[in-house]
């Protein structure tokens, strides 16, 4: 609490420092930054592929720089829709092995044979050494990729849980600008961590593949009471028995959890994503979803709430990395890891060490630590 108080007895002073640091950053965007963003803000809306994947590669960067370039033509995005969501955001996530790519690739013929656009936002799990990934969700969209109303963008985790990053929802608005309709976000597999989407998408889907065993007990409850529908994959040939038996044993399960929405009871379906069989039934009840949900302004009050959380997410984000880019915050770091390693000192009191120090630092200098 005390720490909490510093924070906001100095706030005045942190307040001067972050405008401070807006104004540097804001004369670094220069004209040739600005007419980047208004190239880019031009082939986007003008459905240009090219354009789109450079736009969504620029809100990946790290660069401070890139950053304020990606900000600014979000923002020309953002006015450009009126401030409107005109998409349907559909989050899929599952175990590996459930064919998630496949059924997706299925879904998204489906889908631009009846005159829509689909874009995908596919993630691919990092290496923890490198944050390198294999990217190789497209290769697996063979058919999707080559038709010119869909888009795909692999993207890296970078270590994040779930997949699911501050950029993702940034990459959906420039979709959306881009003129796609439909929008598939797919994660790196099932757990907690994955419920994640469900705060950038408006159905979410789980997608498993046919076994036996311990398939239910292995599932988290968090990700089974997210699930708006749950898609039971690889219902064919030997499998088809062993599918159907877990398709049941789904239906007997969601009984019991609390749903999201009471009027809405999360279906458990077939589907063949080799045969493509199934498909249509799984869309059928993806748009009577999205019919429930924009009644009472229940969508419009979610994707609020979404907006919201990600402000937040990025507040943090930026956050740390203006407090870890000090070089004398660093060091202090090190000295308190020194300790924390060889238990001379706990972990959350380090923490609670540095934030003094740091807040004592700019009460005393008037300034961020450099």
């Amino acid at each position: 609490m005390i720490a909490v108080r510093k924070l906001f007895q100095t706030g005045p002073l942190l307040v001067r420092c972050f405008t401070n640091i807006h104004s540097f950053f804001q004369n670094e965007l220069r004209q040739s930054d600005r007419d980047r963003v208004n190239t880019l803000f031009d082939g986007i809306i003008g459905k240009d592929r090219r354009f789109l994947s450079e736009g969504i590669t620029l809100i990946e960067s790290r660069s401070p720089r890139k950053q304020m370039q990606a900000n600014l033509l979000l923002s020309l995005l953002q006015d450009h829709l009126n401030i409107r969501d005109l998409s349907m955001r559909i989050g899929l996530s599952g175990p590996p092995g459930a064919g998630k790519s496949t059924f997706i690739d299925s879904l998204g013929m489906h889908l631009v044979n009846q005159g829509h656009r689909v874009a995908v936002l596919a993630v691919d799990p990092s290496s923890q050494q490198t944050l390198g990934a294999l990217l190789g969700d497209k290769t697996r969209m063979a058919r999707l990729s080559k038709h010119p109303n869909a888009y795909i963008r692999p993207s890296p985790s970078s270590g994040t849980l779930g997949g699911v990053t501050a950029t993702s929802h940034s990459a959906i608005t420039l979709c959306e600008a881009a003129g796609y309709d439909v929008i598939l976000v797919e994660t790196v597999g099932a757990g907690q961590s994955d419920v994640a989407v469900s705060q950038i998408t408006d159905c979410f889907v789980l997608v498993l593949p046919p076994g036996g065993g311990d398939d239910l007990q292995g599932l988290k409850k968090g990700i089974m009471e997210m699930a708006d529908i749950i898609v039971v994959n690889k219902a064919d040939g030997q499998l088809l028995p062993a599918a159907r038996k877990l398709k049941s044993e789904y239906l007997a399960a969601l009984k019991i959890l609390k749903p999201k929405l009471s009027s809405w009871k999360p279906p458990s379906l077939l589907v063949s994503s080799k045969e493509d069989r199934g498909v249509d039934t799984v869309w059928g009840r993806v748009l009577e979803f999205w019919e429930l949900i924009g009644q009472d302004s229940w969508l419009e009050q979610k994707r609020g709430e979404q907006r919201i959380n990600l402000m937040q997410s990025h507040l943090h984000q930026y956050l740390s990395e203006l407090i870890t880019s000090s070089q004398l915050l660093q060091e202090q770091t090190r000295r308190m890891s020194a300790d924390v390693s060889t238990s001379r000192l706990p972990p959350s009191a380090a923490a609670f060490n540095i934030v003094q120090w740091f807040l004592k630092y700019i009460e005393s200098n008037n300034k961020l630590p450099s």
